[in-house]
């Protein structure tokens, strides 16, 4: 990875100055696939389309949820997370 400053014109400002970064990665996006486990998501993943030219990579990442934590998840921490939901939606 190249990373070097670059001054640039913005519209809205008459200058900045920027990190120019050059990588030769790309995020092409992402799926939320609900499975059943680590192996039919590697299923999954063999059925994805190559969105380089060459050989790439893909991320199987798992997502949690609240329930996962079993007794690590203290109603006061369950209460908090409802409290920070409430004030999200009414933004």
């Amino acid at each position: 990875m190249k990373c070097d400053m670059e001054t640039r014109i913005h519209p809205t400002f008459s200058r900045s100055r920027e990190l120019k970064i050059e990588t030769t990665e790309l995020v092409a996006g992402y799926w939320l696939w609900e499975v059943r486990d680590m192996a039919e998501a590697v299923e999954w993943v063999k059925r994805c389309p190559n969105p380089m030219p060459g050989p790439s990579k893909i991320e199987i990442r798992p997502l949690y949820e609240a329930a996962h934590f079993g007794d690590a998840l203290t109603p006061e921490i369950a209460e908090a997370q409802d409290r920070i939901r409430k004030r999200l939606s009414d933004v």
